[in-house]
C-alpha cells in the first residue's frame, strides 16, 4: 500500500495509480469501519451485561413482605399518589405510581423494592456508558461498576425500596451529561444535565451537592456558553422542577375529598402516608420541602465550616477503602492520576462532585440516620476513578487493559462472594408479625398510635394492602397526643403501641394483648 502512495505524493501520477490509491483507500475505509462496528458491539454487551448482572443480584435478594421505617412508607405512598415525609420526593412518589400500576406482579411491596433494584441497576449501566463516553475501556468500565454493583451499601440500598436510589441514578445522569458537554461542547448535552439535575433535585433538594460540577462544567466551557444554551438549560431546569407542585395539587385534592382518617383527628405532623405537613398553605410546603422537622437546616452550617473538612475527607476515605478494598483504593488514586493528565477538566469536576457528596452526608449526619445512602455517589464516582485504569482510548486491544479489566472483574466477585449474606438477609426482611399482631388483637374501626418506626409499616396494612382494613393509623409517641384521646375515643377505640422495650406507666391506659417484639399494646381507658 506505501508504494502505491508514492508516485500520488511525487507527482508522477497515472490513472492506474490513481485507481490502485482508490481501491486501498476504499479497504481502509471498509476496515475502519468494521473495527468499529465490532467496537460498538462490544460497547452493547458490555452495557447489556452491566445491567443485567445487578439486576439480578438484585431481584434475587428481593424482599416480598412490608419493611418498616422509611422503606414502609415508599412501598406504599406512591401507589396511592401519597405525600410522604419530608421532603415530599415528587418524581419518586410519580414514577413509583406508573410502575407499581403497570407492573402488576406479587406484593405491592415487591414491586416498589423492585423499582428500587431497576433505578441501581439502571445507575450501574449510567456508570459504564459515562467510562466509554470519556474514552476508558469498556470491560473495564464494566468491572469497575461490578466492584460498585455488589458493593455492600450498594448490594443493600438496591434490593430495597430507598429514594435515594432514584436520586443516584438521576445524580449519575447529570455527570454523564456534564462530561459530554466537557468533552464535546454539545447545547443537548447542557440541557441534558439540566433535567437531570432537576430531576435529582425533584427527588431529593440534598442533590444540591451537584452545584459544584455544573459550576465547574460551565467555567471550563465558558467560551461555549450563550444565551441560547444556557437559556434553554435554564427552562428545562425550571420545568423539571415543577414537579413539586404535585405536593401542594395532590394535598388540596386530598382536603376537599379525604380518604385519610387522619386528618379528623390529629395535627398534620401525625399524618402518616395520605397527607404529611398539609402542603397545601406556604407554610407546610415549606416544611415539607425543606425537611424542616428534622431541624437539617442548622446542620448546613457543619458542611461549610473549614474546621471540619480534613475529617470529613478522612471519613470519604475510609468509606471507599471500607466499601471496596486496598487494591481498588491503589487502582482508583492511579486512574486519577492518568484521567487528571488526559481529561483535565472532567476530572477536577468528578473530585469536586465526590468531595460535595462527602461534605454533605456527613455534615448532615446526625439529621439522617443512616448516611450512607448519601454517599452513593461518592462511591459510584470512586468506581469511576478505578475504571479511568485504562482512559487511554484505542481501537485496537492493549494488553493493559486486559491486566486491568481482570483485576477489577476478580475484584468485583470478591465482593460479590464477601457481601453474599447481603441477599438472604434481605430477602427476609419482614414486618408482617407486627400487622399480624395488631389485626388480631385491635378490633375493626379503632384507631391505633405508634412511632413512626412501626406507624408506616401499620399504615401500609391499613391502606395499601388491606390486612389492617378500617383502622386509622397515627404516627405519634402515644403520650404526645394523650391530651386528645378523650375527644377522639368518643369516634372510635384508641389503642397504642409504644417504642420496643417502653412500658407506657400512665392510669389512662391499661395493658391488653400479649407482648410481641419487645413491644406492647395498650387501650386508652381515660381516667
Amino acid at each position: 500500500m506505501r508504494a502505491a502512495f508514492l508516485p500520488f505524493l511525487a507527482g508522477g501520477v497515472k490513472g492506474e495509480d490513481v485507481l490502485e490509491y482508490l481501491g486501498y483507500a476504499r479497504m481502509a475505509h471498509g476496515g475502519y469501519h468494521a473495527v468499529r462496528a465490532a467496537h460498538h458491539h462490544r460497547h452493547r454487551i458490555v452495557v447489556a451485561l452491566a445491567f443485567l448482572v445487578p439486576m439480578l443480584t438484585y431481584v434475587f435478594s428481593l424482599s416480598h413482605d412490608v419493611a418498616s421505617r422509611d422503606l414502609a412508607e415508599m412501598q406504599g405512598v406512591p401507589y396511592l399518589l401519597g405525600i410522604p415525609h419530608a421532603t415530599g420526593y415528587p418524581i419518586f412518589v410519580l414514577l413509583g405510581w406508573l410502575f407499581s400500576h403497570a407492573v402488576a406482579i406479587d406484593s405491592l411491596a415487591y414491586r416498589m423494592n423492585l423499582f428500587g433494584a431497576l433505578c441501581m441497576s439502571l445507575t450501574c449501566v449510567v456508570g459504564v456508558i459515562t467510562a466509554i463516553r470519556i474514552g476508558i475501556g469498556p470491560v473495564t468500565s464494566l468491572g469497575a461498576f461490578l466492584c460498585f454493583a455488589w458493593a455492600r451499601s450498594i448490594w443493600l440500598h438496591g434490593s430495597q425500596a430507598d429514594t435515594q436510589d432514584l436520586a443516584l441514578l438521576f445524580q449519575a445522569m447529570t455527570l454523564y451529561y456534564l462530561c459530554g458537554w466537557l468533552k464535546h461542547e454539545r447545547t443537548r448535552d447542557i440541557v441534558g444535565a439540566a433535567a437531570s439535575w432537576g430531576a435529582a433535585l425533584a427527588v431529593h433538594p440534598i442533590s444540591l451537592w451537584l452545584l459544584p460540577c455544573i459550576v465547574i462544567a460551565l467555567v471550563a466551557r465558558i467560551r461555549n456558553v450563550t444565551f441560547s444554551n444556557a437559556g434553554a438549560a435554564l427552562m428545562t431546569l425550571a420545568l423539571v422542577l415543577c414537579t413539586y407542585l404535585y405536593l401542594p395539587a395532590r394535598a388540596a385534592s386530598l382536603e376537599q375529598h379525604p380518604v385519610d382518617p387522619v386528618q379528623m383527628l390529629a395535627p398534620p405532623s401525625a399524618r402518616v402516608y395520605w397527607d404529611a405537613n398539609a402542603p397545601s398553605t406556604r407554610a407546610g410546603f415549606l416544611t415539607e420541602v425543606t425537611g424542616a422537622p428534622f431541624g437539617a437546616a442548622p446542620l448546613w452550617a457543619n458542611v461549610v465550616n473549614p474546621q471540619h473538612w480534613l475529617g470529613y475527607l478522612q471519613a470519604a476515605y475510609a468509606t471507599i477503602h471500607d466499601t471496596y478494598d486496598i487494591v481498588f483504593v491503589v487502582v482508583a488514586g492511579l486512574g486519577i492520576i492518568l484521567l487528571l493528565q488526559r481529561r483535565t477538566a472532567i476530572c477536577v469536576m468528578l473530585i469536586a462532585g465526590a468531595i460535595s457528596a462527602s461534605f454533605v452526608a456527613f455534615g448532615l449526619a446526625v439529621a439522617q440516620g443512616d448516611p450512607s445512602r448519601y454517599l452513593m455517589l461518592l462511591l459510584w464516582i470512586a468506581a469511576l476513578f478505578a475504571g479511568a485504569i485504562t482512559v487511554e482510548f484505542t481501537w485496537t486491544i492493549d494488553p493493559r487493559r486486559i491486566i486491568w479489566a481482570l483485576v477489577l472483574i476478580g475484584n468485583a466477585i470478591h465482593l460479590g462472594i464477601a457481601n453474599a449474606d447481603i441477599a438472604s438477609a434481605q430477602r427476609s426482611v419482614s414486618n408482617r408479625p407486627l400487622l399480624t399482631w395488631v389485626a388480631q388483637s385491635v378490633p375493626q374501626h379503632a384507631i391505633v398510635v405508634a412511632p413512626w418506626v412501626d406507624a408506616t409499616a401499620l399504615a401500609y396494612g391499613a391502606y395499601a394492602d388491606g390486612s389492617l382494613a378500617t383502622r386509622t393509623i397515627v404516627a405519634a409517641h402515644p403520650l404526645s397526643l394523650a391530651s386528645q384521646y378523650a375527644a377522639w375515643s368518643k369516634r372510635e377505640p384508641i389503642y397504642a403501641i409504644p417504642p420496643a422495650g417502653e412500658t407506657l406507666n400512665d392510669p389512662r391506659f391499661r395493658a391488653v394483648g400479649g407482648p410481641m417484639l419487645g413491644r406492647s399494646l395498650y387501650q386508652f381507658v381515660g381516667r
